[in-house]
C-alpha cells in the first residue's frame, strides 16, 4: 500500500455549526426544554475532538480504528470524522550528525569516522506502518552504512597503490556513494537523503602517531626524488644542449661516461657509484647520550629539515665533516676524500684541458 492524500473539510465552517449547537442548546435551557438542550450540547462535544490544523511543511495520518484513511499534507484549519485517529508527521529537513565510531578501513587500520546526513519524511505511509520508530531507523541505518563504507575503502593509498578513491582523498565519490547505500536503506521507511557527507575522519589514536611518521617519511622520498629527476634532467640538457651547438659530439658510451662528472655536484650519490673508491665501507654505529641547550636543537632540526636529514643523520655529518677538516680521520677514509677532492677539482676545470676537448 502506497501513500493517498486525504482532502478534509473546511474547519471554518465546522466551527460555524458547533457555535450553532451550543446557541441552540442554551435557548434550549432557556426554553425549559432540557431533553432537546442536552443533546445538542452532547453533539457538539462530540464533534469537537474533529478539529485540527496543519503548519507548513506539516502532515498528519488519519486512520479509523486501524484502517488507513490517508495523508493530510495541505496547511490550514480542517475538520474530518472526530472517530479519525490522528498522527502528526513533520516534512521539514533534518539534520543528524552520527557517533564518532571506530572502525576498520580496507586494509584492517581502524580508523574514526563520523557522517553528517540531511534527511526529511518523503511518504508518510512508510514511515508510520513500515517500521517501528522511523527517527531510530534513520540513525541505525545510517550507522550501518558507514561501516560498511568504511570496509570498502583504504584510509590512504600507503598500502593499496591500485586504489584510485580512499577515504582520505576521494572524498567526492565516497560521499556519492555513501547517498547511495544511505537511499537504498532508507527507502523503506519512505525517507529521502537530501544529503550525506563524511563529517570527521582520522586514524585512531593507537596508529595516529605511527601513520603521520609514515606520511612524513612518504613526503621526505618524494622531496628526493624530485631532486634526483631534476638533477638528472638538468644534465641531460646540458648534454643536448652542447650537442647541438656543436661544442663536443658524444657517442653513447662517451655520454655515459661524461654525464658523471655534470651530475656529480647535484647528486652525491651518483660519484660513489662511479667510484666504488669513494664508498665509505659499513661501520657499526655506537650509541651515545647528548646534552644540548633548546636554541641550539631548534637550529639543528631546521638545518637537518632543511636537507632532507634526520637530526641523528644531519649530526653524523658534521661531526664528520669537522673531523676531516681538523685531520682526525683514519688514513682510509682521508685517501679516499683525497680522490674524491681531486675528482671534483677535474670536473669544475677549465673545459680546454678536460676530455671535452
Amino acid at each position: 500500500m502506497t501513500e493517498t492524500t486525504n482532502t478534509p473539510r473546511s474547519g471554518y465552517i465546522m466551527l460555524l455549526v458547533v457555535f450553532l449547537l451550543i446557541a441552540g442548546s442554551i435557548a434550549a435551557f432557556l426554553l425549559q426544554m432540557p431533553l432537546p438542550g442536552i443533546g445538542l450540547l452532547l453533539i457538539m462535544l462530540v464533534l469537537t475532538p474533529g478539529f485540527f490544523y496543519i503548519n507548513p511543511n506539516g502532515s498528519i495520518v488519519l486512520t479509523l480504528f486501524g484502517e488507513y484513511k490517508g495523508t493530510v499534507k495541505s496547511n490550514g484549519f480542517f475538520w474530518v470524522n472526530p472517530f479519525y485517529g490522528k498522527k502528526a508527521f513533520s516534512l521539514r529537513a533534518r539534520n543528524f550528525d552520527s557517533e564518532r565510531l571506530k572502525v576498520n578501513d580496507k586494509m584492517g587500520n581502524p580508523v574514526i569516522i563520523s557522517v553528517i546526513l540531511v534527511w526529511r519524511v518523503e511518504e508518510t505511509f512508510k514511515a508510520a506502518f513500515e517500521v517501528d520508530d522511523y527517527e531510530s531507523f534513520v540513525k541505525v541505518q545510517t550507522d550501518a552504512a558507514v561501516r560498511k563504507l568504511a570496509a570498502k575503502y583504504p584510509y590512504d593509498n600507503f598500502d593499496d597503490d591500485m586504489s584510485e578513491i580512499t577515504l582520505r582523498s576521494g572524498l567526492e565519490d565516497v560521499n556519492h556513494n555513501l547517498e547511495i547505500e544511505l537511499h537504498e536503506r532508507l527507502a523503506i521507511a519512505g525517507i529521502e537523503v537530501i544529503e550525506a557527507r563524511i563529517g570527521y575522519l582520522a586514524y585512531a589514536p593507537e596508529i595516529a602517531n605511527a601513520m603521520l611518521r609514515r606520511q612524513q617519511a612518504q613526503a621526505i622520498v618524494a622531496a628526493r626524488l624530485k631532486i634526483v629527476e631534476g638533477a638528472v634532467g638538468m644534465v641531460e640538457e646540458a648534454l643536448k644542449l652542447l650537442s647541438e651547438k656543436e661544442v663536443i659530439h658524444l657517442d653513447e658510451e662517451k655520454r655515459a661516461a661524461d654525464g658523471g662528472p655534470l651530475l656529480g655536484p647535484r647528486c652525491i650519490p651518483c660519484d660513489q657509484y662511479r667510484h666504488p673508491a669513494s664508498v665509505r665501507p659499513f661501520m657499526e654505529k655506537k650509541k651515545f647520550v647528548l646534552r644540548i641547550d633548546a636554541e641550539t636543537m631548534a637550529a639543528l632540526e631546521k638545518w637537518a629539515a632543511d636537507e632532507f636529514r634526520s637530526v641523528n643523520g644531519q649530526l653524523e655529518w658534521l661531526i664528520t665533516q669537522f673531523l676531516r677538516e681538523r685531520g682526525r680521520i683514519g688514513p682510509e677514509q682521508s685517501r679516499s676524500d683525497q680522490e674524491n677532492r681531486e675528482e671534483e677539482g677535474s670536473a669544475n676545470a677549465d673545459p680546454s684541458s678536460s676530455s671535452y676537448k
